[in-house]
């Protein structure tokens, strides 16, 4: 039971730091959107995009922080079984509960992909995304023999 409990707190540590790197990704994401915005039209096919994948980032991090404690509760009562002290404090947690969490992740980036993807081919037809790309290329270091 000590090893499953060892591999359930790594699992939970994998997991916090997952949800760290979202809200990196997601505050810089919304940022990019925000900039890319300012030199759109506001009928553009693009800037509708980019605004619903906007309004939709808060709820990724939403999604995750409730898996996130649904994990810890299961982790916590895992080690109840084994500590005394902790038996009365944890509330039981259903083997469903976190599987239930975990499809609604799953369901939300099966909602945001069609707008990702959308993104990604407007911003691909934009005149200005050629020469972007270029620059970056061009800036990248030949590599030496």
């Amino acid at each position: 039971m000590t090893r499953k409990i060892e591999i359930a707190e790594e699992a939970l540590s994998l997991l916090e730091s997952l949800c760290s790197a979202f809200k990196t990704y997601d505050a810089s994401l919304g940022e990019r959107y925000s900039l890319m915005g300012r030199n759109l039209s506001a009928t553009s096919k693009l800037h509708l995009v980019n605004e619903k994948i906007s309004a939709l980032l808060p709820e990724r991090s939403l999604h995750l922080e409730k898996l996130h404690a649904g994990c810890e509760l299961a982790v916590l009562q895992m080690k109840s079984v084994l500590d005394i002290s902790l038996q009365g404090k944890v509330r039981d947690v259903k083997p469903n509960d976190v599987a239930r969490l975990f499809a609604r992740v799953i369901a939300y980036h099966d909602k945001m992909l069609p707008y990702e993807v959308l993104s990604l081919v407007e911003e691909a037809r934009k005149d200005t995304s050629l020469p972007v790309l270029q620059a970056s290329y061009s800036l990248k270091p030949e590599p030496q023999p």
